[in-house]
């Protein structure tokens, strides 16, 4: 039987090498697959047909703009996610994501760096920072099961 500090320790390998690749305006989407959440989906049309519910499984997604990486987060918006616990909502706070701008889209937002990029992307700090951000997110906010988490 694995050790779940290993288990995790692995996702976030392969994470750090997949982030180390990104290409300018590529993205990564980190999700917890086997922990769907029921959300109302948007849209008369769906409404009118019956369907009212999806599952959505929690997810981050880290996109390489020139030198930074923004991340993105599902949020309880209705176009995107599903309701989140009050302890959610502190524990994605606690770890650095915040409300997104009305330009920004419905998805919880950081930037990584946060500020002006201190080398070429993305120097080894900075990957670090947003391993632990995505892994963060789904082990210690969605309690994911790090064998069930997908790197796509």
């Amino acid at each position: 039987m694995s050790h779940p500090d290993a288990d995790w320790a692995a996702v976030g390998d392969r994470l750090t090498q997949v982030l180390a690749l990104l290409a300018d305006g590529a993205a990564v989407e980190v999700t917890a697959v086997g922990i769907e959440r029921p959300a109302k989906l948007p849209g008369l049309w769906r409404r009118l047909l019956g369907q009212q519910f999806v599952d959505v499984a929690p997810w981050v997604r880290l996109e390489r703009v020139e030198d930074h990486l923004v991340a993105r987060c599902v949020s309880d918006h209705r176009e995107i996610g599903f309701p989140l616990s009050p302890e959610e909502k502190v524990a994605l706070s606690r770890l650095g994501w915040h409300a997104p701008g009305e330009a920004d889209g419905p998805a919880l937002l950081r930037g990584v760096p946060d500020d002006v990029p201190t080398g070429p992307y993305l120097p080894a700090a900075d990957v670090a920072r947003a391993v632990a951000l995505g892994v963060g997110t789904l082990r210690e906010v969605f309690s994911a099961d790090p064998a069930r988490v997908r790197i796509s």
